[in-house]
């Protein structure tokens, strides 16, 4: 009886999902969110973990993704729509969803409420682009991707 309980725990215990943790970036002066560099959030992310960013009017910069990660930005259009209380500052970051066999990939990403370049490599699949905008750059979209909602173009 003690080993068959013994075998049910442990069975148990890998059938207990891990759960992903939001992890706050804010690159403003005197933020107290977890992280004030995207790079820096990115690197000590796990795979599945959601990242909130902040608006700004520094970029978040560049970067390459080798894991599944889900990024939230503020969304684009803020000064034009003119609410109250609201930011209108947008997030700005470029973002490159990669496949690498000896590096990871980054499968079933998403990116959500983020203005700048966006691109994935062949072989990336399940990437979710939703209410995002590239204000004057070419998105370049490889593998298996939805885009909806998005906005792409020159403002005037």
């Amino acid at each position: 009886m003690k080993k068959i309980l013994s075998l049910v725990f442990v069975f148990c215990v890998f059938l207990i999902p891990l759960s992903a943790k939001v992890i706050t970036v804010d690159n403003n002066a005197g933020s107290v969110a977890q992280y004030s560099s995207l790079a820096s959030a990115i690197t000590e992310a796990d795979p599945g973990d959601t990242l909130l960013i902040v608006g700004s009017p520094s970029s978040y910069g560049s970067h390459s993704i080798y894991k599944e990660l889900h990024f939230i930005g503020v969304g684009y259009f803020l000064a034009e729509n003119n609410i109250p209380g609201l930011s209108t500052n947008h997030t700005l970051a470029h973002i490159t969803f990669k496949q690498d066999n000896s590096l990871g990939d980054s499968d079933n990403s998403s990116a959500a409420g983020i203005s700048g370049a966006l691109n994935s490599d062949p072989g990336v699949s399940g990437l979710i682009i939703d209410k995002c905008y590239s204000p004057s750059w070419n998105w370049r979209f490889q593998g298996q991707v939805t885009v909806t909602t998005c906005y792409t173009g020159f403002q005037v």
